[in-house]
């Protein structure tokens, strides 16, 4: 089937893992646009998912995906886009992924990234910025940046750095 536009605001996502018997998980607060989707051809996906909490506290990302190929699940769909983060704390995110932190840590993260992805490798070039960092309730009184080129080949599992900087 094919669809030239799907929009959805503040959206709501519900997932239940059989496979563990967990409980259900209820993601919201979730805007998506779909554009020329088709079978067989890239589309346009916009997609934000804003977190509870202070300040703007949003992932988003922006770009093109596909073409989706049926009955071949080989590694990521290809993408190309780009992914920001505005003002998202780990706080925030440990709700819809609980136990994922060590206690007494959190940070306020923002950031711009572009991701590219084919077959089993994604590419992603971009910076970070972590600020009002704490580690096992230790405050980092500084703020730490990050310009980062990197790729992850997925079915290696290996994580080429090709250049990093840190302040």
């Amino acid at each position: 089937f094919s669809l030239a536009k799907l929009q959805i605001n503040d959206g709501k996502v519900g997932y239940t893992d059989q496979m563990t018997s967990s409980a259900r998980a209820v993601y919201d607060h979730i805007d998506l646009k779909l554009t020329d989707f088709a079978p067989g051809k890239e589309f346009g996906l916009e997609l934000a998912v804003h977190f509870p909490g202070e300040g703007k506290q949003t992932l988003a990302f922006d770009g093109n995906v596909g073409p989706l190929v049926q009955g071949q699940n080989t590694g990521l769909p290809p993408i190309k886009g780009k992914v920001t983060l505005d003002q998202v704390t780990l706080s925030a995110v440990n709700r819809f992924s609980a136990g994922a932190l060590p206690p007494q840590t959190d940070t306020l993260a923002s950031g711009k990234a572009d991701i590219e992805s084919s077959g089993n490798t994604l590419a992603c070039k971009g910076n970070l910025k972590l600020e009002n960092t704490i580690v096992h309730g230790s405050k980092i009184e500084y703020p730490i940046e990050a310009d980062y080129d990197l790729s992850e080949d997925r079915q290696q599992e290996k994580i080429q750095v090709r250049t990093a900087v840190v302040k």
